[in-house]
């Protein structure tokens, strides 16, 4: 627009020249002025404008819609031939935020309301961000961007949940591996007598040394001890976020590792298994880990391993557990999730000695199988992308 204005000038010149000499400077400068005035007015237009974005869901599942709304205000007299609206939207498993343009006019005396939505198929935290709001004129000739205390972006992180694989994966009862803990059941006896279960009537078998004395006397009857049961963490889910950024099927293998994750550790939570899920936190650059006991610490625990982000290297997570924890058993089984396997460092956790079983879950694509010595895959399951229930199929957790 502003080459067809700089022709017309040329061409009104040219003309008034020729066949009106008197009016070529009139001409001129009006042409000239009229940008100027025109720059002016809509500077005065930018300067009451205000835009504002809002986004009224928190958290989502991939490949959903995740609705929006762009008001932009026009309370002066002067019509906005263009409004062009800037937003930012970035995934944390993605290493570059998109930008997306959306133009619109703005009538004058008005509110323009802009309903629109769009979606993530990976999963991660979502930031939206109204970047920015130019108002152009009519002619486009001017543009001017709206102050930032006229742009107000009403956007919380949208937590792209996953959603996990329904697993018929057998879970191993580690209450006989001697792990410690000062959390005991409240539905199941044990033998640590530290703690006292309950006290019931003596039934044939029962040992002797469980017999508590002085109630007997009282009742007149025989009365018997049950200890507790320590709820000890049975398993650890070490998640390492890492992917190569070379590789095309990255953010699968991503969505493949946080998807076998979520989907164990919904399998132990519905077979009443306390577990820890640990995942190197980017933003931090530290260890993350969450304590798992029930449904509402998984959705704790899902959202926040989202927050952690892509690794920068293969076996971070592992490394960082390593030097935290100290030797001795802690955990009844271990398992890497993983997409770039680091054979030295699953070996360093095996010498650790931080769990009775280990085992290496490996995420592929279809038509990719991980290159592992014999030792190593003794010990190691491979998760196909999108088939994680099949994958798992055969797996003791």
């Amino acid at each position: 627009m502003r080459i067809v204005y700089l022709i017309l000038i040329a061409a009104a010149a040219l003309f008034a020249i020729q066949y009106r000499p008197s009016l070529s400077v009139a001409l001129l400068v009006s042409l000239v002025l009229f940008p100027i005035v025109l720059g002016a007015v809509y500077f005065y237009a930018s300067r009451k404008m205000r835009a504002e974005l809002k986004v009224s869901t928190t958290s989502t599942g991939a490949g959903q819609d995740i609705p929006m709304t762009i008001t932009i205000s026009n309370p002066t007299i002067i019509p906005v031939g263009c409004a062009q609206v800037m937003l930012e939207i970035g995934v944390s498993s993605s290493a570059k935020p998109e930008r997306v343009c959306i133009n619109t006019p703005v009538f004058p005396m008005n509110d323009q309301v802009l309903t629109t939505s769009f979606s993530s198929e990976h999963f991660g935290v979502v930031s939206i961000n109204l970047k920015r709001v130019t108002v152009c004129d009519i002619l486009k000739l001017t543009r001017f961007r709206l102050g930032k205390k006229s742009v107000v972006c009403e956007a919380e992180p949208i937590v792209v949940l996953p959603v996990p694989s329904a697993l018929t994966s057998a879970v191993a009862d580690y209450s006989d591996a001697g792990l410690e803990s000062e959390i005991y059941s409240d539905t199941k006896a044990g033998d640590d007598p530290s703690e006292i279960f309950a006290i019931r009537d003596y039934m044939d078998g029962d040992r002797m040394s469980r017999i508590h004395w002085k109630l007997t006397a009282k009742e007149d009857k025989l009365m018997v001890k049950d200890y507790s049961l320590p709820m000890s963490d049975s398993c650890l889910i070490i998640a390492d976020t890492y992917t190569d950024p070379a590789d095309p099927a990255a953010p699968e293998l991503y969505d493949t590792v946080i998807e076998t994750t979520v989907s164990l550790s919904m399998l132990l939570c519905d077979n009443n298994t306390r577990h820890r899920i640990a995942c190197y936190h980017k933003p931090t650059g530290e260890l993350a880990e969450y304590e798992v006991a029930d449904h509402d610490d998984y959705i704790t625990a899902s959202t926040k391993l989202l927050d952690c982000g892509i690794c920068e290297r293969s076996g971070l997570a592992a490394e960082e557990e390593i030097m935290r924890e100290s030797t001795g058993l802690r955990f009844g089984h271990l398992l890497l999730i993983c997409s770039a396997p680091d054979e030295n460092i699953f070996a360093a956790l095996k010498e650790s000695g931080i769990a009775v079983r280990y085992t290496l879950l490996v995420c592929t694509p279809p038509d990719r199988t991980p290159e592992l010595s014999p030792e190593t895959a003794a010990e190691a399951v491979q998760v196909v992308c999108g088939d994680i229930g099949a994958s798992l199929a055969e797996l003791t957790v």
